[in-house]
């Protein structure tokens, strides 16, 4: 049984990461094939069609799960999926008509670049907004249905079309948009007839609009807490434009965030492992002790992988960027990684709210933590320029942590561990800061702040460091 557990748990996540992997591998031939105009039209897009998903999909991929494990026979199952999917058409139709009859006033207003029009890529980007509308709804019935097989069968099938369409598209048309919004087009459209060829298979697929009274009062909340998650990642893409009016500046910060993003894959995996086993803790009423060393080891962890990723980035960049006009941002790279460290606080103070159920509390603490990130990056961004919006995703994250410490002190009350916990990170992260205003980007840098990781792991983790490979060396 735990070996099956492992399994599906293994599959799921590769699944999940699959897209985001496909983002970073296509990194290189990007950069090669494309210059940085180019590269930040796409990357606008791109976010465009994200939110336009987040909107067609309305929290229904989230109510079809909640309910389909509740649903009684096959039949009321079939009505239920029917409905989800007959929604999501018609959101799709509504959305499409508007952009059609508005395009010409509202793609000015959203993107203010008359290089970005709704013909072709912007009709093509909301498309594959529909496309992967419902391919979201299916994978995540797969994960409820418990076929983990399937669930990674399609995301293979659309990462690798998703791949090939993109490389050959920019091979063959270089400089152009054909590569990154038709590839990922075309992988939308083959994995949609997939996907409706295997719920009409597996579900009797059929158009109804019969749904229950309660849609509307849980899928709302949903959407806007996606919203909310899309403007704190992918809307910055946006400020940058907004503030500097320079199609290259976006595709420089958006090309470093996609760096960013293996510290954010590698935190997402170590929490998936070590969140499952604080929920059987406290399930159990484990001991305190316990708790204190799961919380410490994501720390360490976190501690040795951000300075590591800062100190290694500088080599890797030259083998996936190879156009010069990209590689005045890598020096910024610290202002983002830096801020990864408050990571396990924030994972202090989320964990409880799942278990607890209280995930109410959580649009409320990332819209504030929205309203002030948008403020302080475009006044950041028009007072300093690219380094504002990097220095703003910062502050972000130290407001998101002030937020659950005031708003979920009842859920999470600090005691003994709030050096361990709460102190070693943040002073990480402040002296990390300082470090870099006084010594600039560069060797010397990367030295003493790998030298500050390890001095904090060795002065306050040291005991829990022994504890756990005790506890692994046991068993």
């Amino acid at each position: 049984m735990l070996k099956g557990i492992a399994l599906k748990t293994i599959i799921y996540s590769l699944g999940g990461a699959l897209p985001a992997v496909a983002g970073f591998i296509l990194l290189a031939p990007l950069t090669h094939y494309l210059s940085g105009e180019v590269y930040g039209r796409q990357a606008l897009y791109f976010s465009f069609s994200l939110l336009i998903q987040i909107i067609v999909t309305y929290g229904l991929d989230q109510y079809l799960v909640r309910n389909y494990v509740k649903s009684n026979g096959s039949a009321e199952k079939s009505a239920l999926v029917s409905a989800v999917v007959s929604l999501i058409a018609v959101f799709s139709l509504v959305i499409l008509l508007f952009f059609v009859l508005s395009s010409s006033i509202t793609f000015p207003l959203i993107f203010r670049q008359s290089s970005i029009t709704f013909l072709p890529y912007g009709l093509l980007s909301l498309l594959t907004a529909f496309f992967n509308a419902l391919f979201k709804v299916f994978t995540n019935l797969q994960i409820y249905k418990e076929e983990h097989w399937e669930f990674l069968r399609v995301n293979v099938l659309n990462t690798l079309l998703y791949l090939i369409g993109v490389y050959f598209g920019l091979v063959f048309f270089p400089d152009t948009l054909v590569g990154p919004i038709g590839g990922r087009f075309l992988a939308g459209l083959i994995t949609l007839g997939f996907v409706i060829f295997r719920i009409m298979k597996n579900e009797q697929l059929h158009f109804q609009f019969t749904i229950s009274k309660d849609l509307h009062k849980y899928c709302l909340p949903v959407l806007i807490f996606g919203i909310v998650m899309w403007g704190m990642s992918y809307g910055n893409n946006y400020i940058v434009n907004y503030g500097l009016k320079d199609l290259l500046s976006v595709s420089r910060f958006d090309l470093l965030l996609k760096f960013a993003f293996v510290i954010e894959l590698f935190q997402n995996g170590l929490t998936s492992a070590l969140s499952p086993k604080l929920f059987k803790l406290w399930h159990s009423g484990g001991g305190r002790e316990n708790e204190l060393d799961i919380h410490q080891l994501f720390n360490v962890l976190t501690l040795l992988f951000v300075p590591l990723s800062i100190v290694i980035l500088p080599y890797m960049w030259p083998i996936l960027v190879r156009r010069e006009e990209y590689n005045e941002i890598v020096w910024l790279f610290p202002l983002i990684a830096i801020g990864f460290s408050l990571r396990g606080i924030y994972n202090y103070y989320v964990n409880p709210i799942y278990f607890m159920e209280k995930t109410r509390r959580l649009p409320i603490i990332f819209s504030i933590s929205l309203f002030i990130h948008l403020v302080s990056a475009y006044i950041l961004i028009r007072w300093m320029g690219l380094p504002g919006a990097f220095i703003s995703l910062s502050i972000s994250r130290i407001v998101q942590v002030i937020l659950l410490y005031f708003l979920n002190r009842d859920l999470s009350p600090l005691r003994s561990e709030i050096i361990p916990v709460f102190v070693v990170p943040a002073l990480y992260c402040l002296l990390g800061f300082l470090a870099l205003y006084i010594l600039k980007p560069g060797i010397i840098f990367n030295l003493v702040q790998f030298i500050l990781a390890i001095v904090l792991i060795l002065l306050f983790y040291k005991n829990a460091i022994t504890r756990y490979l005790q506890t692994a060396f046991r068993h």
